[in-house]
């Protein structure tokens, strides 16, 4: 039997800062798992989402202007991405 080992692609949306730079090390730790971008605005997040389409958008919740509205705005350019607020 043949395993097939699959990359996910992590978009992290998070001001600058300890919290940012702990994240991007924790997950560069797993195999598998690759950041192909990281963004400090809402706006960068969602350029960033129309040009990498990652499988997985991390939200830091401690972002300067906190709020549900990015969710809501991602889910408008597609409703299957996978996002974890933290």
């Amino acid at each position: 039997m043949m395993l097939i080992s699959r990359q996910t692609n992590v978009l992290i949306y998070s001001a600058p800062g300890l919290m940012r730079d702990s994240l991007c090390s924790l997950l560069s730790s797993f195999p598998g798992t690759q950041i192909v971008g990281i963004a400090s605005s809402e706006d960068d997040m969602l350029n960033e989402i129309r040009n990498l389409h990652p499988d997985v958008i991390l939200i830091d919740y401690t972002t300067p202007t906190p709020d549900f509205e990015a969710l809501h705005a991602i889910k408008t350019i597609d409703p299957h991405y996978r996002c974890v607020v933290i």
